[in-house]
């Protein structure tokens, strides 16, 4: 149809009523022809088409230049092809494009149209286009909205999944557990404790369709959230969730600095005051109000010169302040006033607050009360030099003191002495009395050394029972002695501790400066060598130092080092002397004696190493180590055939007093595989008639093993018949020191008789021990004396020599 062709009246009625009909469309509505020639015309157009494109029908209906110059530019390909494709194809026309109307107003256009072709070559599209410029900016404010970081947009339906959400923000923040919002599920994000939350705004979402405001923690990789602020509206005819939210976590952490900020200020024991550049006192804490003793209202705009104590000269507190200005702060320990005048010492330190361009805001001080740190601080320094108990000087205040004496004594070339006191049998009173009656007696010793001695002098506790006393400006050995009478004077009196007075006594060892020694410790080290010696003598004396001292302390030193070595290195080895019987000569048993061979000293006798042994406590190791040493051996002659008897070990009383000895008894028997039998443990006499009733029920658990038992050195100790004859025990051993002078000495003779005699009266071996000569083996014999041992038989044999020495016995 071609409105602008009328032909007849009612045609022509008809056409206006038909263009009525379509300038009323709110469209373009057009006939674009395409000419076989190439070039475009628009046969014809509607109102709203020149509306459109602001452009008359006239302009275009031969030739469509001026429509197509409307083009954007970068949309000219696409809709060029979209035609020339549609008139190729005669398929339906649809494309989008954009247009710039000659009065500069962009605009989105939608056209389609339906192309036919002409017998001419022409080819022709009745065409509709729409203006969707609405529409479009509607979409590009949407994708803006839902493309980028700011805040987190969200459309979500009535269960919360997310339709639609600006994933921008999402890969920025990555929630947890999704690459992507779309299809997720918000509630799954959501903190376990905001869900509450969206339960309400779901039921509330009908009450308050413009709008919800909430705050609530996102869930984000790495176990961290983020806090949202947001607004949820409610569509009720889409049945959708339209969220709008800001991240405002910073906000929130800066809230809680600033709660925290708060709460320390308030709530801390260091007072803080702050003040104005020019020093007025703008804020303080309570704290500050406790520590300086001044109300709010009194101290606010103050000055801090209020507080000052007239300790600090005018150059300190330049000094200070100098320092703020220079480097922004200053610490130290200042010395301020309270207000009921109190003067106290204070940590401060005090920094300035500057604004952005460096200039000072006010002035902040942080400042503790240290007068208790201060009192604690001297209070240690005095525990660090003091004997807590006592008060006296401890070790390192008396070291201190004697080295600086000895400098004095040294320049001034006069004497001094150094006394070193221990308590005799001080252990017996914390055993019997407890060790609050220790304490008291040691207090009281304290008290009395103290007054004994002049103020130059110097009295220190440095251990348990042990007192020092430097003794200055001496005047020789006699003017010392005098001193060390007086001193022993304080113990004439007796102590009276809780219930009962008591007297205790003292050993005290002397050394003299500069005759004993050069330096303190080697004048304390010789004094306690002394000391020692004392009681070794007795007890309840003093003794000057002797050089001798020293080389029996080294030597006690040097064994006990030595012997810890020599069991680990099994340097000992035993010896063995046989055990005769005097009415056959056969060996009836061997003795296991102790020897040590030293890698460079030699051997070393038991003499000399035993008593250390003993000292130390390491005769239970060296014991129970020769006890394996002659089972073992033992064991191994019996087996190879060798007629050796017992063999018999002599037994410590530490040793024995050690509640494993019996154990270590059987260790040695079964390790070894002798037979009880074939063992016979000897004690001394002086420890057997002291055994208390625990260690007599050993003794019947070691016979009942079958092993014998003896009893050494006989003679003695003065043994109690009755008790001897209680005793489980089947031998006894005539000392050698009654045999040696037989028969030329009566009183030996008598002694040895006796002993014989009492051994046969109670049905016990006798053997007598040292003997050397034909006349004593004789005289012996002649009183039935069951066994002997001595040079006479043979000298003590190396292992090696034992079956040789029996085999010529037969």
């Amino acid at each position: 149809m071609n409105a602008n062709q009328p032909s007849g009246k009612s045609e022509g009625v008809d056409r206006n009523r038909f263009r009525e009909i379509v300038d009323g469309i709110p469209a373009a509505v057009f006939q674009y022809r395409r000419y076989a020639s190439g070039h475009d015309s628009v046969s014809y157009t509607n109102k709203g088409c020149e509306d459109l494109s602001e452009i008359p029908a006239d302009q275009v209906s031969s030739d469509a230049t001026p429509l197509w110059d409307l083009v954007v530019q970068d949309d000219v390909i696409g809709l060029y092809r979209s035609i020339k494709t549609s008139a190729r194809e005669l398929t339906f026309w649809k494309h989008e494009w954009r247009i710039k109307t000659p009065s500069g107003r962009l605009k989105w256009l939608n056209g389609t149209g339906t192309p036919t072709r002409q017998e001419n070559g022409d080819t022709i599209w009745d065409s509709v286009i729409i203006d969707v410029t609405s529409e479009r900016q509607s979409q590009l404010r949407m994708d803006g909205f839902f493309n980028q970081q700011m805040s987190l947009n969200i459309i979500a339906d009535g269960n919360w999944k997310i339709l639609r959400a600006n994933e921008a923000w999402s890969d920025h923040h990555k929630p947890k557990g999704t690459s992507r919002l779309t299809g997720a599920s918000l509630i799954n994000l959501v903190h376990d404790e905001d869900k509450e939350q969206f339960n309400r705004l779901r039921e509330n979402r009908l009450e308050s369709p413009e709008g919800q405001p909430c705050q609530f923690r996102l869930l984000l990789d790495g176990d961290s959230y983020v806090y949202l602020n947001a607004s949820v509206a409610y569509s009720e005819t889409e049945e959708l969730f339209y969220m709008v939210a800001q991240d405002v976590t910073e906000l929130k952490q800066s809230h809680e600095r600033l709660r925290r900020a708060s709460t320390v200020f308030n709530r801390t024991s260091e007072g803080i005051l702050i003040t104005s550049p020019d020093g007025e006192i703008r804020e303080v804490n309570d704290s500050f109000l406790q520590i300086t003793g001044y109300k709010r209202e009194e101290i606010i705009g103050q000055n801090p010169r209020v507080l000052k104590s007239g300790r600090h000269s005018t150059s300190f507190y330049q000094d200070l302040w100098r320092s703020v200005r220079e480097h922004g702060s200053w610490s130290g320990e200042i010395w301020n006033r309270r207000k009921d005048g109190t003067v106290y010492p204070q940590l401060l330190s005090i920094n300035a607050v500057t604004d952005d361009k460096g200039m000072t805001e006010e002035y902040i001080g942080i400042c503790a009360d240290v007068s208790n740190v201060k009192r604690d601080k001297e209070m240690l320094e005095f525990l660090a030099h003091h004997d807590p108990l006592t008060g006296l000087p401890n070790r390192l205040l008396f070291d201190s003191r004697l080295s600086l004496s000895m400098q004095l004594a040294a320049r001034n070339q006069t004497q001094l002495a150094v006394a070193f006191l221990d308590l005799d049998h001080f252990k017996n009173i914390n055993d019997t009395l407890g060790h609050a009656a220790g304490d008291e007696l040691l207090l009281q010793i304290s008290k009395r050394l103290g007054s004994s001695v002049r103020s130059s002098d110097c009295v220190a506790r440095i251990s348990g029972d042990e007192f020092v006393i430097l003794l200055t400006e001496t005047k020789g050995p006699e003017n010392v002695s005098q001193i060390i009478q007086m001193i022993r004077g304080i113990f004439e009196k007796p102590f009276v501790l809780p219930g009962l007075e008591t007297h205790v006594t003292a050993s005290i060892g002397v050394a003299l400066y500069p005759d004993d020694g050069n330096t303190s410790s080697e004048l304390l080290a010789n004094a306690d060598a002394a000391m020692y010696h004392a009681k070794e003598n007795g007890r309840n004396n003093y003794l000057f130092y002797s050089p001798a001292f020293t080389e029996r302390a080294y030597e006690h030193l040097f064994l006990e080092s030595a012997i810890r070595d020599a069991i680990a290195e099994r340097q000992f080895f035993l010896a063995y002397q046989p055990q005769v019987s005097l009415s056959s000569g056969k060996t009836t048993g061997l003795e296991a004696l102790l020897r040590w061979r030293h890698p460079k000293k030699g051997i070393i006798t038991p003499t000399r190493f035993i008593p250390v042994a003993e000292q130390t406590g390491l005769i239970r190791p060296l014991g129970v180590l020769v006890l394996k040493m002659a089972c073992t051996q033992a064991k191994a002659w019996i087996d190879a055939g060798v007629p050796i008897g017992r063999i018999a070990v002599n037994v410590a009383a530490q040793q024995f007093h050690h509640h494993d000895f019996v154990s270590d008894v059987r260790e040695a028997l079964n390790e070894s595989g002798l037979q009880p039998d074939r063992l016979e443990l000897e004690l001394t006499e002086r420890f057997v008639m002291h055994l208390d009733e625990t260690s007599v029920a050993q003794l019947k658990a070691l016979r009942a093993l079958g092993i014998m038992i003896s009893i050494d050195d006989f003679g003695t100790g003065y043994s109690s018949l009755i008790y001897l004859k209680t005793l489980p025990v089947d031998k006894i051993k005539v000392d050698q020191s009654f045999v040696r002078d037989i028969p030329e000495d009566r009183d030996d003779v008598a002694i040895a008789d006796a002993v014989i005699a009492l051994g046969s009266a109670l049905d016990l071996l006798v053997i007598a021990e040292g003997v050397e000569t034909t006349e004593q083996l004789a005289h012996l014999k002649g009183r039935s004396c069951a066994q002997g041992q001595g040079y006479f038989f043979s000298r003590p044999l190396k292992a090696e020599a034992v079956p040789g020495f029996l085999s010529r016995q037969d």
